[in-house]
């Protein structure tokens, strides 16, 4: 996956569908992306995306 900066005041919206992984790991990641992005709103959606 390309890397790109954000820019602006843009919230993050991350979709895990339906999270088969371990709950730590995906607390990790969501803090992860919200600590690398500290002046944007990170919204997690665990709702499946339509085929």
């Amino acid at each position: 996956m390309d890397k790109h900066d954000i820019n602006g005041n843009v919230p993050i919206f991350i979709n895990i569908g339906e999270w088969d992984g371990d709950d730590d790991e995906l607390d990790k990641t969501v803090k992860d992306v919200s600590n690398a992005n500290p002046n944007h709103t990170v919204i997690v959606d665990d709702i499946p995306l339509e085929d």
